[in-house]
């Protein structure tokens, strides 16, 4: 069983996964009345498995942007929320106003570790995680 994990034992362990982070492809869908919102993925994916019921939510952190503490580069991720399918595959609804960092491979996701709550308090306390060291590929 998991220890109750800090922010930064929590940072750490997420960063650590950061190599084996896999870019989620982008599955257009209808969502209602509308479709799905850019920046409003957890609202997106709330939506979406309520409707597809053989359908998951996964929440974790996505490479957003480089980041840099000291002088150190490093990469930011953002809390962000996908879907897995009945096959167990991940797909992302959720657009962006820019999508090249999706078609260059650089926004690759990390699922979250731990609980749901764990997660939710990791995304309110702070949305963004900067993996100091890590380079963008």
């Amino acid at each position: 069983m998991l220890h109750a994990m800090n922010r930064s034992e929590y940072e750490t362990a997420i960063c650590q996964q950061l190599l084996r982070a896999k870019l989620v492809p982008l599955r257009l869908v209808p969502l209602g009345a509308s479709n799905p919102a850019i920046g409003k993925c957890h609202e997106n994916v709330n939506a979406w498995v309520q409707v597809m019921r053989e359908h998951s939510p996964v929440r974790g952190w996505v490479c957003y942007k480089e980041c840099v503490v000291g002088v150190t580069l490093g990469i930011e991720l953002t809390a962000h929320s996908v879907v897995r399918d009945q096959n167990g595959d991940l797909f992302d609804i959720t657009p962006l106003a820019d999508e090249s960092p999706r078609l260059s491979g650089f926004m690759r996701f990390v699922p979250h570790i731990g609980t749901d709550a764990l997660f939710w308090e990791m995304e309110k306390t702070n949305r963004f995680i900067c993996c100091v060291g890590c380079t963008s590929h």
